[in-house]
């Protein structure tokens, strides 16, 4: 038996792809070595044939290979008499120290020629102080000392003289002629702007030394923006004399890498990969004319795989048991590339999973109404379009391109397109629970259609999501949008029967109670007053939700007081009100005759509802026949009393609030006996006897 811990295995080997550029051609898988290898002959016969300074610009997107071609150009020049100098900018974080830097490690090149160090030397020290001195002029035609200005002003004129720096690169370049150095700089992208213009000032500035080349790797995009903050005009031509592009991967040799490294993480990981589901989420036509839309349009580069790789398979090892390892596939494709749309999916369960009124009766209004919410989410992106459609059958049903749905196979495959798994692929991303849009005027529609079949089954989906009680919160305020108010009173009266509110918990049942009142008054209040009363007394005649029409009874009654001087109008007058009460008194009697069952699950607040009715001789000769039952008894104490050992004076005050604690006295003396062990029938003796003393107060 495996321990608690022995799914983390120490010795489990890492599938983590890094992305270290390759240096060997035994690595290259890209044919990138023929590149490097014609690369690096040309810099040889340009050694050979010229002796002024050039720069090549290797250009490429982020994780193009750049770094690669820069290893590999290394390597084939490695036994030749050419000197290779590398220069990091990144890490400088200056101008002044990237000067410094650079002609530091210019001169680590020549340790054996004493005099081209001597003159670099120079060249640094000389160039440096000029540069000082020209950020202090300012300062210089501030000072007021014309002694000590005219000598500030002799000093910098002297370290400016472009002459004696003009004499010391001669001197270099006279030095220069025995040696040939290439300076391959790298990283350029990682500067900021600043720091970019600061090191192509830099380039300029030593283009001007014989016998070297500079091999400059950059994303010509990023340099480009970042000139552009100092330079008017296309300032990289100026600066790179040869411009040369990193050849591109094609897609097929993306798809290639990508679909290998897939199959390795399904065997490494024991997961199931269908060809065929995998084959329709990489790449797929939409119909024979278009082009191929899918999760491998994200990728441009082998980086792009080396990275996506390395979140699949720290995500995948938490949910693999849980998810559709082909749709996990596709859904962090979308995370990791396209986070918008992702964001949009994890918001719009509602929008874009199963459900069974999806299959019958489906209203046309909320068919354009969901396309236009569907088209809201993708825009003009077509390939996102056909993602959703690939992962979401609804939408082939919204667009009447499928005429049915394999719900029971979606379940079975845990597909993200059921509500049994939806939640599960946002696992480690959690969903926001509030309610958009989008569900709220969907299930509106569903009202104003008089959909009720279809209706309830959103009102579960809604649930399933922790939404049922968002939705009825904005209901209480959009009462006005709907068309039907007779169809919602419907709903409303017959809830708690087509709902099975009887499964929630005691708390869940009085907020959801309490939510509906408060609808349900609204309702009310926006009928016609013609014949507001004759809409509602049918509902009163019809419904049995006993609990949700006193609290109606009770607020008509408030509202038409006569003590009270009311500045509204009231919604019925006395003699609509009491006949409203007494069709609920009739019914209460009726139902402690007839429908014993359903008045015991319920007995708390079927007892209530008597007693707000003011039958309470009614309701102590239903309790005492209840109670007459030693199950009974037990049942209705633990409604209010916990089988723990602990006492609880409020468990106490609580019943005692309800009802008069005798009766229950009574009859537990009576079959004491047979009840002696129970926990919370000790406790209750021990409320009883406080109670009778006044000690709970």
């Amino acid at each position: 038996m495996k321990s608690p811990d022995s799914h983390f295995d120490t010795n489990h080997q890492s599938f983590f792809k890094h992305e270290k550029a390759i240096d060997s051609p035994k690595d290259d898988t890209l044919n990138n070595n023929n590149f490097a290898q014609n690369l690096a002959i040309n810099i040889q016969n340009y050694f050979k044939n010229n002796d002024q300074c050039i720069t090549i610009g290797l250009m490429g997107d982020w994780g193009s290979g750049k770094t690669s071609i820069l290893n590999l150009t290394k390597g084939h020049l490695k036994n030749t008499d050419i000197k290779i100098m590398e220069f990091n900018p990144w890490i400088y974080s200056s101008y002044n120290k990237l000067v410094e830097q650079f002609f530091d490690e210019l001169i680590s090149q020549f340790s054996g020629d004493n005099a081209l160090k001597k003159y670099i030397s120079q060249y640094k020290f000389k160039l440096n102080k000029s540069d000082f001195l020209k950020s202090i002029l300012p300062t210089l035609t501030s000072i007021k000392n014309p002694e000590l200005g005219e000598i500030l002003g002799k000093t910098l004129n002297m370290a400016s003289d472009e002459t004696s720096l003009f004499k010391i690169k001669e001197n270099i370049n006279d030095e220069l002629k025995n040696h040939k150095i290439l300076c391959i700089i790298d990283d350029l992208d990682r500067l900021d702007a600043n720091e970019i213009y600061e090191m192509f000032k830099l380039i300029k500035i030593m283009a001007d030394f014989d016998n070297i080349v500079y091999l400059v790797a950059f994303d010509k995009n990023i340099i480009h923006d970042a000139l552009n903050k100092h330079y008017a005009g296309n300032f990289i031509e100026k600066i790179i004399n040869v411009p040369l592009e990193v050849p591109l991967v094609s897609q097929s040799e993306i798809r290639k890498t990508l679909e290998e490294l897939l199959w390795g993480l399904s065997e490494k990981h024991d997961i199931l990969l269908e060809c065929d589901m995998l084959d329709v989420r990489l790449e797929s036509q939409m119909d024979y004319r278009s082009e191929g839309y899918g999760i491998l349009r994200y990728f441009n580069t082998l980086r792009d795989v080396k990275r996506f790789i390395n979140i699949l398979e720290f995500n995948i090892e938490l949910v693999k048991n849980e998810v559709n390892f082909e749709d996990f596939i596709a859904i962090t494709a979308i995370q990791l590339f396209n986070p918008e749309l992702y964001e949009k999916i994890k918001s719009n369960e509602s929008l874009l999973v199963i459900s069974t009124f999806s299959k019958i009766n489906y209203d046309e209004e909320i068919r354009k109404k969901e396309k236009r919410e569907f088209e809201k989410i993708v825009g003009d992106d077509e390939n996102a379009m056909h993602l959703l459609q690939v992962l979401f059958p609804k939408i082939l049903f919204i667009y009447g391109i499928i005429d049915d749905l394999d719900i029971p196979s979606h379940d079975e495959k845990l597909l993200i397109c059921h509500k049994n798994h939806f939640k599960t692929y946002f696992k480690l991303n959690p969903i926001l629970k509030e309610i958009n849009e989008y569900e709220i005027s969907i299930t509106i529609d569903l009202i104003n259609s008089k959909m009720e079949v279809e209706l309830f089954e959103q009102f579960r989906n809604l649930e399933d999501m922790d939404k049922l009680d968002l939705f009825l919160k904005n209901l209480k305020n959009r009462v006005s949008q709907v068309s039907e108010k007779e169809f919602l009173l419907d709903v409303i009266f017959s809830f708690y029967r087509k709902y099975d509110v009887d499964n929630f918990d005691n708390g869940h049942t009085v907020k959801m109670k309490n939510l509906l009142y408060d609808i349900s008054l609204n309702v009310i209040s926006q009928l016609g007053s013609e014949n507001r009363f004759d809409i509602l007394k049918q509902q009163f005649l019809d419904s049995n939700y006993l609990e949700l029409l006193i609290l109606l009874v009770l607020q008509f009654k408030k509202e038409f007081d006569l003590d009270i001087e009311k500045s509204t109008e009231s919604l019925f007058n006395g003699n609509e009100v009491t006949e409203l009460e007494n069709i609920l008194k009739n019914k209460f009697t009726t139902m402690i005759d007839l429908h014993s069952d359903y008045v015991e699950r319920n007995i708390v607040e079927m007892l209530d509802v008597g007693m707000l009715l003011g039958l309470s001789s009614e309701v102590n000769e239903y309790f005492e026949n209840y109670i007459s039952s030693n199950e009974n008894l037990l049942v209705f104490l633990k409604l209010f009393i916990s089988e723990s050992e602990k006492f609880s004076e409020h468990e106490i005050q609580e019943l005692s609030d309800f009802m008069d604690l005798n009766p229950i006295k009574d009859k537990i003396d009576e079959n004491y006996d047979e009840l002696n062990d129970e926990i919370v029938v000790e406790k209750f003796l021990k409320g009883h006897e406080l109670w009778l003393d006044d000690a709970i107060e």
